[in-house]
């Protein structure tokens, strides 16, 4: 559960964002230092843990630009169909 009951104030570890994204740890702190719309973590007292807000990775996810197919026919399917 999030602090005060306010769910934009969950907080996400650096491997639970990894898992959002389906990247690696280094990917993330690639995108950390090189991309400024990605979320910067907040350092927790001691120093030694970082955490993420969970609506920033959201909404970062959220602003992510699609990709658009040129073949719109492209059936990931058939490759599966040839070998069976």
């Amino acid at each position: 559960p999030a602090p005060s009951g306010r769910p934009d104030l969950q907080l996400l570890t650096l491997d639970e964002v990894c898992a959002m994204l389906r990247v690696s740890r280094s990917s993330v702190e690639r995108a950390i230092r090189s991309d400024p719309a990605f979320p910067q973590p907040l350092k927790l007292p001691g120093g030694a843990f970082i955490r993420f807000l969970q609506a920033e990775v959201l909404a970062y996810i959220g602003s992510l630009q699609r990709v658009e197919y040129l073949d719109h026919a492209f059936d990931p399917n058939d490759r599966l169909e040839e070998g069976a």
